[in-house]
């Protein structure tokens, strides 16, 4: 297959032929819309009139299509059905993406225009829609390194390349301890699950060579109906805590020094940008605004939870002697 199928959707309805398309596919289909996305923004970085909505915002807005379509096929997959070569090309995109984002984000003559127009919707010149939208542009410029020294930037670079690679390795942890948990029932382990989970954990069993045994595994469509209809009270702990510790099992997937390392970029890509927290940079350009205003909207909220989930246990623990 040609990376066409990935680039031109000809599909039902305009969308992508997913049956033409493979694997390998996806690496030169990302390097050729990527290359196209940079000579398109290098393009309106490069034109020498005064900025404006037509000749600037607009078309920067409509830049990458070739890579968004890409990358809308490519995540989807990675997300959906996984395996090892979308696992090696899912690091190395989610790098060159953001080393792509970065590199926009901190190019001074794009800045110059996008500044240009702030200052303009300042003033007036336009109206109240299009001033929002410029708006919402200038402070993503900002919140990106836009008015950062070269060491700031070049450190915010490092630090957005560093995130990435760490959210696709923590993602992927999860979901190799997901795909290696199994536990393999007997008949009388099935009390309250339906018909049809039973069957299809026959047929997973079935195909890691156990028949006349029953797989639970952690992929959704196992474990959740099993947590919800099992009798077993036993057997329900066990697939919650191997749901819930997955990427903490002291093994090659553990995450818990990623959470750490990323805790710790996250608080100083916020200080290099000028925030308190990684929490105040997120909430910026939210109607919330700030970690306080979070707070004052949500302990209310808190205090009733607790207050209804005691009541529910005490019911749930009285049901449980009955």
């Amino acid at each position: 297959m040609t990376k066409t199928a990935v680039l031109d959707w000809n599909g039902f309805s305009g969308l992508p032929d997913f049956a033409s398309i493979s694997d390998d596919d996806f690496k030169p289909a990302f390097e050729q819309a990527l290359k196209e996305a940079e000579k398109e923004v290098e393009a309106i970085a490069s034109v020498e009139e005064p900025p404006t909505l037509e000749n600037f915002l607009q078309p920067f807005e409509l830049s990458g299509k070739a890579l968004d379509r890409v990358c809308s096929i490519f995540f989807l997959r990675s997300g959906a059905h996984s395996n090892v070569l979308i696992q090696q090309l899912e690091q190395e995109f989610t790098v060159q993406l953001s080393r792509y984002f970065s590199k926009i984000m901190m190019d001074a003559r794009i800045f110059v225009k996008m500044d240009t127009l702030y200052i303009q919707s300042q003033q007036g010149v336009y109206n109240g829609e299009e001033k929002r939208v410029i708006e919402l542009w200038w402070k993503k410029f900002i919140r990106n390194g836009a008015k950062l020294d070269v060491q700031g930037k070049k450190r915010l670079v490092e630090i957005n390349e560093k995130l990435s690679f760490l959210g696709t390795t923590f993602g992927q942890h999860v979901l190799k301890d997901e795909a290696e948990w199994i536990l393999f029932l007997e008949q009388t382990d099935l009390s309250g699950l339906s018909d049809d989970l039973i069957a299809s954990m026959k047929e997973i069993a079935c195909e890691k060579g156990r028949d006349g045994f029953y797989a639970l595994t952690l992929a959704r469509s196992i474990v959740e109906p099993f947590l919800k209809l099992s009798n077993r009270r036993d057997l329900r702990e066990i697939a919650f805590q191997a749901w819930s510790k997955r990427g903490e099992n002291n093994n090659d997937n553990d995450n818990r020094a990623i959470i750490i390392e990323m805790i710790t970029l996250r608080n100083e890509k916020a200080k290099l940008l000028g925030y308190e927290s990684f929490a105040d940079l997120k909430l910026d350009n939210t109607m919330a605004k700030s970690v306080s205003s979070v707070m004052n909207l949500l302990m209310p909220i808190w205090e009733r939870a607790k207050a209804k989930a005691a009541t529910e246990q005490t019911e749930l623990q009285n049901l449980a002697k009955v």
